[in-house]
């Protein structure tokens, strides 16, 4: 026996098919891998910050220096025949060479940078997922269509690279406060070689 399809089944299979078609945007979705895969690229190199001149033994950082736990000791320097206090210094037992390097207040930035890096890889995944796979939800495909895991993405990177120049300016304090000699000049930079280039 031969089973016979009807024409309409065929018309409907047909135009779901196209409206699927229609419904990915495969060229949106190879920007978004590419934004995950720089990001990963990004978290994994080991120097974010170059440091020069000041009293930290590191000359860079990366994303690996932010992780361990710290021991906390207040630093005391001479001015003006008096002694200050200034914020409380961050060193690590694991590393004694990151000693005179960090404050709690840049440690506490620079890890919701990490995490900011990690919110936008999830961000920009969704996005690729709602790209390739064309969602057939009515609020996932207005999401698709206006982009906006890119809009949250590119928002979340302006902010990473705002707070990577906040910490970069703390850490030129910190390694002013530091420094051996006092005509050092000290010199703090991120994103020559770093993550923030990479965004």
């Amino acid at each position: 026996m031969q089973s016979v399809i009807p024409a309409s089944f065929v018309s409907q299979v047909s135009r779901q098919n196209r409206n699927s078609e229609r419904d990915r945007n495969i060229i949106a979705a190879i920007f978004s891998a590419l934004l995950i895969v720089l990001l990963i690229m990004a978290l994994a190199l080991p120097n974010w910050y170059k440091l020069k001149g000041g009293g930290c033994t590191r000359q860079v950082l990366g994303t690996g220096e932010f992780f361990y736990i710290s021991s906390v000791e207040s630093l005391t320097v001479p001015a003006n025949d008096r002694n200050i206090s200034y914020s409380k210094l961050a060193y690590y037992r694991v590393k004694a060479d990151m000693k005179n390097c960090l404050t709690q207040e840049i440690l506490r930035s620079q890890r919701s940078i990490i995490g900011l890096c990690f919110l936008t890889i999830s961000f920009s995944f969704c996005q690729f997922y709602f790209d390739i796979a064309g969602v057939k939800n009515k609020s996932l495909k207005y999401a698709r269509r206006y982009g906006l895991g890119s809009i949250l993405s590119v928002v979340a990177i302006v902010i990473i690279i705002g707070l990577c120049y906040y910490v970069s300016d703390q850490m030129e304090q910190q390694q002013e406060m530091t420094k051996l000699y006092p005509a050092t000049r000290v010199e703090v930079t991120f994103g020559e070689i770093g993550m923030c280039q990479c965004c």
